[in-house]
């Protein structure tokens, strides 16, 4: 995996968090990790949080890695991904 020029950075706290926190020119990647095939609403509060804190410009993309088999959008910046597909989004 090449992670030549991504630079992990703090998680987010402001009551929520990111399970990942990439920075990438000043803006971000934001990765979950979840063990659930099915995600739901819950699953992206700390993403969202990270949007409504900082604006949604500030997000390259967010991503819930999951036990799902295939790609596929949650919203217009998050996707969810399988857990092994992650490297692939980075």
């Amino acid at each position: 995996m090449n992670f030549e020029g991504l630079i992990p950075i703090s998680l987010f706290t402001q009551g929520e968090e990111v399970d990942l926190l990439v920075e990438r020119g000043g803006q971000f990647i934001a990765i979950e990790c979840k063990y659930a095939e099915h995600l739901d609403r819950l699953s992206l509060k700390g993403i969202n949080a990270l949007i409504k804190s900082y604006g949604s410009e500030s997000l390259i993309a967010g991503y819930v890695a999951s036990k799902t088999p295939r790609r596929y959008p949650l919203t217009d910046q998050i996707s969810s991904v399988p857990g092994s597909f992650i490297d692939r989004v980075l």
